[in-house]
């Protein structure tokens, strides 16, 4: 197989056969493969916040905060986390991921098709769609490494990553009429891919490229939004800091050193929310 394509990102014999990844939550699962995907487009590293991460995902941050030093503590990636500097949070710098690079067995998993499956995931468009792009990743490893496009599979491939027979049918439904087809065999699967299985290449027509740049915009005004409520949650909760703090007798800037914010910012707020300081 060729090297790195750029509509393209590999999966790694060495990640899908590790026990690691195969006892990982399915969310995790995801996310490795998002972060790996951006990896491979992204060699020298790149900063990117938990929040944006937990929208495309489409999960909470709280998650992607406990996969982050999860995946780090499995030897899966490197990262620096983001730091407080002049009252701006700097985004998480994530400077390796393993198995984004192509190794001696790999499947290439398209980019644009996997993209296109987790706009889904973010529309809550089907039920148990993190299980379809689980399914839809494994089946194109299969696939992809063994270059048939119709081959059956043990069920225990399967359920190895935790899908469970009933997770896989429903799973492998969603995709009758748009990629590949699942049949009940003994205790295998048949499974066929169709040449639907690049579905939504921007590089391919005018139509696929609107679709992407949709779907790109969409996600950039869910980020934006998700911002917009962060932002107002941590006022609040900064807000009600300020106040427990003011009732405590703490002085403004005893309050602004314990907060790590300017003196300036506890001043605005405080005279926002009608906090008057007793102590100077």
């Amino acid at each position: 197989m060729s090297a790195k394509h750029n509509n393209f990102f590999p999966l790694c014999a060495e990640l899908i056969e590790n026990p690691i990844f195969m006892n990982l939550p399915i969310t995790e699962k995801i996310f490795l493969i998002q972060l790996i995907s951006d990896s491979n487009q992204n060699p020298n590293g790149w900063y990117k916040a938990d929040l944006e991460y937990s929208v495309i995902i489409n999960v909470s941050i709280q998650k992607i905060r406990q996969a982050r030093p999860k995946l780090k503590q499995l030897g899966l990636i490197d990262y620096k986390s983001g730091q407080l500097k002049r009252n701006r949070k700097i985004a998480t710098e994530y400077t390796n991921v393993k198995f984004s690079r192509p190794s001696e067995q790999f499947a290439r998993v398209h980019r644009y098709t996997y993209e296109s499956l987790l706009e889904k995931v973010r529309r809550k468009y089907e039920p148990l769609a993190r299980e379809s792009i689980l399914f839809w990743l494994l089946s194109n490893y299969k696939s992809g490494t063994t270059l048939d496009t119709e081959f059956y599979v043990n069920k225990s491939f399967y359920h190895s990553y935790k899908l469970s027979s009933s997770k896989i049918n429903d799973a492998a439904s969603n995709f009758n009429d748009l990629m590949c087809e699942d049949y009940i065999r003994t205790n295998h699967h048949k499974v066929i891919f169709s040449s639907w299985y690049t579905f939504n290449d921007p590089e391919v027509n005018e139509r696929n490229l609107s679709i992407h740049e949709g779907n790109v915009s969409q996600l950039k005004d869910k980020i934006t939004r998700a911002r917009e409520e962060e932002a107002k949650k941590n006022g609040f909760i900064l807000i009600a800091q300020i106040r427990a703090m003011n009732k405590q007798g703490l002085t403004r800037n005893a309050i602004s050193n314990k907060l790590n914010i300017s003196h300036k910012k506890v001043r605005d707020i405080a005279s926002q929310n009608n906090i008057i300081f007793h102590t100077a």
